[in-house]
């Protein structure tokens, strides 16, 4: 073979094998784009969101699974059958073809808000978006759809909105409570000095007696309106459970046919708890009975002592309780709902807020305790209310007349409020202390001040917690504490889910007083103050 030979045959051998790689690069390359292939029609086939691939037509030439089973037809019912066919004549030409027209025109309509009713689902708000294709010469010959079910960001958005609406209405609710409690303590506290001034067989006493009814009723009207603020601490006294909760109970089924039986044991032990708030677990449940009998019933609360071992059915803290127990006669409620009746906003009432429960139950969260629901559907609802008991044995603080608390003491009172001030001043007057005022901040200090420093100073101060024209109490305290930091000092305010009302000691105080606050109250933490050494 001459030289020329073996070149010619050296080449075509070299172009062989070119040929074999390439066609093994053919192979390999188209093996890779079905396998391409099938992972996008995986993807596509186990998204949650609807793609469909409609041709210029308008006709159906690829559905995926999650689509498919939305219309509740299979892929080959759908191929080849128009979105009219699909959806009705009268949608697609209304609602529908628009978009369409719109996309095949060149534009992409992306996220699109509607209401559609796919059979599977029901009427259910979509995101949908229509995207053209086009072919590898740039022709748009069809339109991709991709619709995604937002019904559920639509509740999670819908409960945002809700609690930026609430936040917003606890702004102004604790505004209105803070100057609606300012005024109850100036009436309250006049109805009350009014009553021991007058013979007790006098009828005006029935009179003011029910005014006073009045204003305590009102005043649990202010403990509803913070609900919707932000807060909520407790401010918590020694306190035990006494027939005054009948007040309460009459108070959540005034106007119904409802009966109630009330029984606390002999030793009920005592608890260290805010009075006005857990008054308001005791309407919202009581009032929660009062409405699943309509037609009346008889609601059953008894009080008495527990003890929880370690190992209790009930998964809670072992120690010493004090127990409420409350039955009612109502329709109860289904084992479905039970799991949700602590869920802010969940009501099975057509008229109901559902915050009743979850306020309940926050409430007796922050205080250490706890609530267990019981219902059968139409046999009645069984609560259980768990709150701990104080175990230090405290006496009750003294409770009485004027004439029962005589003590000596120079008290300032700041207060923005005139009423406050003159009411403040005749019952602490008449009990035997001498008093000054100061409007705000800047008064106080300098009233506290000038004592100090001539050896006249204040055996007790009150200081208001809020004045809207000046300093008010937590800056006040602040102040005074750098003059005198063994100042006894009570803080009070309208105010009475405030985080200084719940943490008062944290924050320099001895002690509390939340307004609308009766006589008793006032005589009570300001004997604690002057008493203690």
């Amino acid at each position: 073979m001459n030289t020329n030979s073996q070149t010619l045959l050296k080449n075509e051998i070299k172009s062989l094998k070119q040929t074999i790689a390439n066609l093994e690069r053919s192979q390999v390359a188209n093996e890779d784009r079905q396998e391409l292939q099938y992972k996008y029609e995986f993807i596509v086939n186990t998204s949650c969101h609807f793609m469909t691939l409609i041709s210029k037509d308008y006709i159906y030439e690829a559905a995926n699974k999650a689509y498919c089973k939305a219309v509740e037809k299979t892929e080959n019912e759908i191929i080849g059958k128009t979105v009219a066919d699909i959806w009705g004549e009268d949608i697609f030409i209304k609602d529908i073809k628009r978009h369409f027209d719109k996309c095949f025109a060149g534009n992409t309509v992306e996220k699109y808000n509607d209401m559609l009713n796919f059979p599977a689902l029901g009427l259910r708000p979509f995101e949908v978006s229509f995207y053209p294709y086009r072919n590898k010469n740039g022709k748009i010959t069809h339109i991709v759809v991709v619709s995604k079910d937002i019904s559920e960001r639509q509740k999670i958005d819908g409960e945002q909105n809700k609690l930026e609406k609430l936040e917003s209405l606890g702004v102004l609710a604790g505004g209105i409570a803070h100057d609606f409690n300012n005024l109850l303590t100036a009436i309250l506290g006049n109805i009350e000095l009014s009553m021991k001034r007058i013979e007790s067989h006098d009828k005006l006493v029935s009179q003011l007696g029910k005014a006073e009814t009045a204003c305590l009723r009102a005043k649990n009207l202010t403990l509803q309106l913070l609900t919707f603020s932000k807060g909520g601490n407790p401010v918590k006294k020694i306190m035990r459970f006494d027939d005054s909760i009948s007040d309460v109970i009459q108070n959540a089924i005034t106007g119904s046919d409802t009966k109630y039986k009330l029984s606390i044991s002999n030793n009920i032990s005592q608890i260290e708890a805010d009075l006005g708030q857990i008054n308001q677990v005791i309407n919202n449940v009581i009032a929660n009975a009062d409405q699943s009998m309509p037609n009346g019933g008889i609601t059953t609360i008894s009080i008495k002592n527990r003890v929880l071992e370690k190992e209790n059915s009930l998964s809670m803290k072992d120690g010493h309780y004090v127990y409420l127990k409350i039955d009612d006669e109502g329709h109860g409620i289904s084992y479905k709902h039970l799991k949700n009746i602590y869920d802010p906003y969940f009501t099975t009432k057509q008229k109901g807020r559902g915050l009743g429960l979850s306020t309940a139950f926050s409430i007796l969260r922050n205080h250490g305790g706890y609530i267990f629901i019981d219902s059968i559907l139409d046999q009645g609802t069984t609560c259980h209310i768990y709150l701990p008991a104080f175990e230090k044995k405290i006496e009750n603080p003294t409770n009485g007349s004027g004439d029962q608390f005589r003590t000596v003491g120079k008290i300032l009172v700041m207060d923005d409020e005139a009423p406050i001030r003159e009411l403040v001043s005749e019952v602490l007057v008449a009990a035997g202390c001498s008093v000054e005022f100061a409007i705000n901040g800047e008064e106080a200090i300098e009233k506290y001040k000038n004592a100090f420093e001539t050896d006249r100073s204040f055996d007790a101060i009150i200081l208001d917690l809020t004045i809207p024209q000046g300093m008010g109490g937590l800056e006040t305290i602040q102040a005074i504490r750098e003059i005198d930091k063994d100042v006894k000092a009570i803080v009070s305010s309208g105010y009475s889910n405030d985080p200084v009302m719940a943490s008062f000691k944290e924050y320099g105080f001895c002690d509390v007083i939340p307004k609308p606050y009766a006589i008793e109250d006032l005589y009570a933490v300001i004997q604690s103050i002057l008493s203690e050494k």
